[in-house]
């Protein structure tokens, strides 16, 4: 418990410090095309979150004389946060970061199974899948990391609720309150008073760390593959639209955009609103997600679901 509330107080204190106080103007984003906000704001947030993590977790590690499973986590995916935080600095180039994102999750599924599963062709492409299916939800995240409070409080809604409902037995143990803590307090500086941004290693780290939460849900049968597809199902339901109709209309993917969904509600309503619809849509997909614990031989069903919410989708932004 101790924890707990060193937790608390260490994170108020390094983003009272270092957002509102003392702010470090290399970190300051200007106003771009993406974006929403019309004057510098910092993007040191992923950061702050990181160092408050790294240091509960490390200390937890010199207490119990044993390296804590979470801060091996966190040692895994810290030369890719590396890159994160350089490139919230200074542009990188895609394939650099595709490159260590790669890396960080072949290295991660190789510490859950032991060994990359690559005896045969089938193994092989199965692990592929999962490869390019991981990437893909770290950079779809990362691209629904627009307005104040959407992927922090997504973050939020998916850990509290889906341990709740699908692990009641282990519910937010005091790991899984170190690592929200900090970001709870990120929100009320990014939410309430848009003063900080999470920024690329911000939003790559929440991902990274839904990706360690589904995969222990997963091994611990708490969650299968169609539950955790159609949990993720915004962010690719978004992405690929958004892909598909930038290839008809033969513009360039890379070009700065806004017609994601969550832009072009945000063009319409404040982000208030849209922060409220992106509750109601993660209720409805924990509603449908805990009814397949009864019918279990409805998992079909996510499929089907999932193929006809993308062609309303395209349909829609395409109009």
């Amino acid at each position: 418990m101790i924890f707990i509330f060193f937790n608390f107080i260490f994170s108020l204190i390094l983003f009272y410090c270092l957002v509102l106080k003392f702010p470090i103007k290399l970190f300051y984003k200007q106003p771009d095309q993406r974006g929403f906000h019309y004057t510098p704001i910092s993007q040191i947030g992923g950061l702050l979150i990181f160092i408050v993590i790294f240091i509960n977790f490390f200390f937890i590690s010199i207490i119990n004389s044993e390296l804590n499973l979470n801060f091996l986590f966190l040692l895994i995916i810290f030369p890719l946060f590396c890159i994160c935080i350089i490139d919230d600095i200074r542009e990188i180039n895609i394939s650099i970061r595709i490159i260590f994102q790669l890396l960080t999750i072949s290295v991660l599924l190789l510490f859950y199974n032991g060994h990359l599963l690559i005896d045969n062709i089938y193994y092989l492409t199965i692990t592929l899948f999962i490869i390019i299916y991981l990437v893909s939800f770290l950079n779809f995240f990362n691209f629904m990391d627009g307005i104040n409070g959407y992927v922090s409080s997504n973050f939020l809604f998916i850990i509290i609720f889906y341990s709740y409902l699908f692990n009641p037995l282990n519910y937010l143990d005091n790991y899984l309150l170190i690592t929200i803590i900090p970001i709870i307090v990120f929100l009320y500086f990014n939410f309430i008073l848009k003063k900080v941004f999470l920024g690329d290693s911000g939003s790559i780290l929440l991902a990274f760390i839904l990706i360690v939460f589904y995969l222990d849900m997963y091994e611990k049968s708490f969650l299968n593959i169609y539950q955790i597809i159609l949990i993720n199902s915004l962010y690719f339901i978004d992405a690929i639209s958004t892909f598909l109709i930038k290839l008809i209309k033969k513009e360039n993917i890379f070009h700065p955009h806004k017609t994601h969904i969550y832009q072009l509600l945000n063009a319409k309503y404040n982000y208030y609103l849209v922060n409220f619809f992106q509750l109601l849509n993660n209720i409805v997909i924990l509603a449908i997600n805990y009814l397949l614990i009864k019918f279990t031989n409805l998992n079909f069903l996510i499929v089907i679901i999932f193929f006809l919410f993308v062609m309303f989708v395209i349909v829609y932004k395409y109009k």
